[in-house]
């Protein structure tokens, strides 16, 4: 017979199954409705293949979408895979840009990276240490992100309807 405290135990367990198995489907309305914090969330699932099967192109589309609607994270994100060519083929004026856009709005992560390498004039020239600086800031990032992937929104229809 079940007591209380394991039908409770159960339901707990049944729910943080259910949770994990649908943060994706939720990242994927709230991204599909415009919020860029989700569009960027989603693409550094695709990008570590967490939650869902790894694809950096789909990681660069939903960056992208979200870069153009001016979310400074993705544009140092996609603008560190322009550098790299990762993905995206090698365009160092399109990282530039990207890397501007984001330092414009205050990411000092981003001021560093576009003075380091375009303002120096190094994107043109990479070498090995500046190569691993750009793969550095990439995969910090992915880490601080991967918190927020963990936790749905925290109120489903109200965060979901709002860019």
């Amino acid at each position: 017979m079940l007591t209380a405290i394991g039908a409770l135990a159960l339901f707990i367990v049944i729910s943080s199954a259910l949770l994990y198995l649908f943060i994706p489907k939720w990242y994927h309305i709230a991204a599909e409705r415009g919020n860029t914090d989700v569009q960027v969330m989603l693409g550094m699932m695709y990008r570590d293949g967490r939650r869902v099967p790894q694809d950096e192109a789909k990681a660069a589309q939903w960056f992208q979408k979200a870069a153009e609607n001016g979310n400074a994270d993705a544009q140092l994100l996609l603008g560190v895979m322009y550098l790299l060519g990762r993905v995206v083929n090698r365009d160092q004026q399109a990282g530039c840009d990207l890397l501007h856009a984001s330092a414009e709005q205050g990411r000092t992560d981003a001021i560093e990276l576009y003075n380091d390498f375009c303002a120096a004039g190094n994107a043109d020239t990479p070498n090995d240490e500046l190569e691993k600086r750009l793969h550095d800031a990439m995969n910090i990032w992915s880490n601080r992100v991967q918190q927020k992937i963990d936790q749905p929104p925290p109120v489903v229809g109200l965060t979901f309807g709002r860019p």
